[in-house]
């Protein structure tokens, strides 16, 4: 991967601080709405014919995000969607309210791609990582999404 559509916010900032270290040569580039990453992602996928990458953040990122995910679920297009999520003591008081919460993510995002997965873990991430990205080339390709938890 040498290129990334995303935006950065408040939940998914740890992410954009690793992929600044030194040893990340990436290109990003930023949109103005989740849903224009989406589609600059599915549409990179589409005219080179390798994997297109998606940052978001929880909530609303990832539900307008779900339209291009969809698109490319129907269309075969190889898309990894990565998103964050909200400290874990807020999932489980959602009533109480955190900024972006979104309940069940990953089940709204495997409802528009061919896998979603939760990662807890920081030491999985490349493995994880690793796997979707081999997942959403495999078979009949499609987007595959990955929370990072906090």
């Amino acid at each position: 991967v040498d290129r990334v559509f995303g935006i950065p916010g408040n939940h998914n900032l740890p992410i954009y601080h690793a992929l600044r270290r030194k040893d990340v040569n990436l290109c990003h580039v930023t949109a103005r709405h989740e849903q224009g990453v989406g589609f600059m992602a599915e549409g990179f996928a589409r005219a080179t014919g390798r994997v297109g990458v998606a940052l978001v953040i929880t909530g609303p990122g990832l539900t307008n995000v779900l339209t291009p995910m969809a698109s490319a679920l129907h269309d075969s297009i190889p898309m990894l969607v990565i998103s964050a999520q909200v400290p874990d003591p807020w999932l489980q008081r959602p009533a109480r309210g955190y900024l972006h919460y979104l309940n069940n993510s990953t089940a709204v995002a495997a409802s528009a791609s061919k896998a979603s997965f939760r990662i807890e873990d920081t030491s999985e991430i490349s493995r994880m990582l690793t796997e979707a990205y081999q997942l959403a080339l495999s078979g009949r390709p499609g987007p595959v999404h990955v929370e990072i938890a906090p």
